[in-house]
């Protein structure tokens, strides 16, 4: 394909996406006037204070644009996480579910299980973990993580496997911004490669008490797989640009 139009059409599809991700963002924008102060008031505005469970009733959604490149492959996806919390100890996700085991006022653990859903190159991308956190002060906490990824593919008559422990700082700046470090080290099977690091900083920013703007940047030296399926983490350099919007939902 002529360099040309592939630069053009690639132009297209990133207008398109900012174009749907704005659109989405006003939407939230004028939902929160409806629902002002209403999941605040339950809900640590500062994110190295906050539980790992929402309060009971509280949903939160972010979403936005990921520019990906590198591993044969650049491109923008979007970004779409929900979760709601049914009670103070136990949480739903898009495919998934949280349970807290453990909470203390410093102290708090959950189990969690995640399913990714299906693409044309997995049956299907399952986590199943441990999350834990622990508040040291009002401006600075820490979080555990454990993780097994497990995924079939269509393409290959085996499977894809991965350990992933990872701790991640959260270190307050101000009243409305904070920011988080993540080192992931990865325990592959399946793969070309038997490990791999995974880095990621987050800044956040908070502008309105259930609204938060959120700017990250993602390092990995992982390879695809051997079948060629892009798992999870498959890419050299991450930017987002997200947006997380807090809603009281229930009685």
């Amino acid at each position: 394909m002529n360099p040309t139009i592939k630069l053009i059409m690639v132009a297209r599809t990133m207008k398109n996406h900012l174009c749907r991700t704005a659109q989405v963002i006003l939407l939230l924008l004028a939902c929160t006037c409806s629902f002002s102060g209403q999941a605040s008031e339950l809900y640590p505005k500062n994110p190295e204070e906050r539980p790992l469970i929402l309060p009971q009733g509280v949903g939160e959604m972010t979403i936005g644009p990921a520019f990906l490149n590198g591993n044969e492959r650049e491109n923008m996806q979007p970004v779409v996480n929900l979760r709601y919390a049914l009670r103070t100890y136990l949480e739903l996700t898009i495919l998934g579910i949280r349970y807290r085991f453990l909470n203390t006022p410093n102290y708090q653990w959950l189990a969690e299980i995640q399913n990714f859903g299906i693409n044309n190159k997995l049956n299907h991308h399952t986590l199943i973990g441990v999350h834990g956190k622990q508040i040291f002060t009002s401006r600075l906490a820490l979080e555990y993580r454990l993780g097994a990824y497990l995924a079939d593919s269509h393409e290959k008559d085996g499977k894809t496997h991965e350990i992933r422990p990872s701790i991640k700082l959260i270190q307050k700046l101000s009243d409305n911004s904070a920011i988080e470090a993540l080192y992931a080290r990865r325990y592959l099977s399946g793969f070309n490669q038997t490990q791999a690091n995974l880095f990621k900083m987050n800044l956040i920013y908070t502008f309105h008490p259930n609204i938060e703007v959120i700017a990250g940047y993602g390092y990995s030296d992982f390879n695809k797989a051997v079948d060629s399926v892009l798992f999870n983490e498959s890419y050299n350099n991450r930017y987002d640009i997200l947006i997380r919007w807090r809603f009281k939902a229930g009685g």
